[in-house]
């Protein structure tokens, strides 16, 4: 159980990270025929 605490908020974190890098990348492809940076659904600050 303790691994499993410890291991899985790095899992998390990385995870909202390459959501965000993702989000900023299609958000930079989009913007020339969309609004400036939109979060999306659920927008991670």
């Amino acid at each position: 159980m303790s691994r499993v605490n410890k291991v899985t908020p790095i899992v998390s974190i990385n995870r909202l990270r390459n959501e965000k890098q993702k989000r900023e990348q299609e958000a930079k492809k989009r913007k020339s025929k969309q609004q400036p940076f939109d979060p999306g659904p659920g927008g991670i600050a």
